[in-house]
C-alpha cells in the first residue's frame, strides 16, 4: 500500500518543487546559467512543471533567463538576498493559516474571535522563519559552503 497524506501541508507541493529549483539555482550562482531541463532532471520534477515555476519565479523577479545555446536561468541577485518568504509567496502567494488572518472581509467574526487573536501571533512567527532563511542558509545546511 502506498503512503497516504491527508492532512493540508502550508508549504505545497508545487512551493517545494520551487525551492528545490532555487537551491539547485543558488549552489550555480556566479556560474553559467542552469536550463530547466537540468533542474528538472537533478530535481526530480517534471520539465513542464518546472519551465511553469520558473516564468513565475521569473515574474516575481527571483530568477533570470538568458536565451541561446548556453541560455538557462540564474538567481537575480545573490542567495544571501532572496529569502524562502519571496520564494513561497511568488509560488502559492501570502502564507496564511487562515484566509481570516489575510483580510477582514474574509470573515465577519473577525472582531470577536479568539482563534484569531491567536492564529495571528503564530502565523506572524511563521512568516518572520520565512524572511529570516535565505537560500544562502539552505546551501548550508546542505554543505554546499563552507
Amino acid at each position: 500500500m502506498l503512503w497516504e497524506y491527508h492532512d493540508m501541508d502550508m508549504i505545497r507541493r508545487n512551493t517545494d518543487y520551487a525551492i528545490r529549483a532555487m537551491s539547485l539555482l543558488a549552489v550555480s550562482h556566479g556560474d553559467a546559467p542552469v536550463s530547466a531541463a537540468t533542474i528538472a532532471a537533478e530535481q526530480d520534477i517534471s520539465y513542464p512543471l518546472v519551465s511553469k515555476l520558473l516564468q513565475r519565479l521569473q515574474e516575481a523577479r527571483l530568477v533570470a533567463s538568458s536565451m541561446g545555446v548556453r541560455g538557462g536561468f540564474r538567481l537575480s541577485r545573490d542567495p544571501r538576498r532572496i529569502t524562502l518568504l519571496e520564494v513561497v509567496e511568488a509560488i502559492q502567494g501570502k502564507v496564511s493559516l487562515n484566509r481570516c488572518l489575510v483580510s477582514t472581509k474574509a470573515c465577519t467574526r473577525w472582531r470577536v474571535c479568539p482563534a484569531r487573536r491567536r492564529l495571528g501571533p503564530i502565523q506572524e512567527t511563521l512568516r518572520e522563519a520565512l524572511r529570516q532563511t535565505t537560500l544562502r542558509d539552505l546551501m548550508a545546511e546542505k554543505g554546499t559552503i563552507a
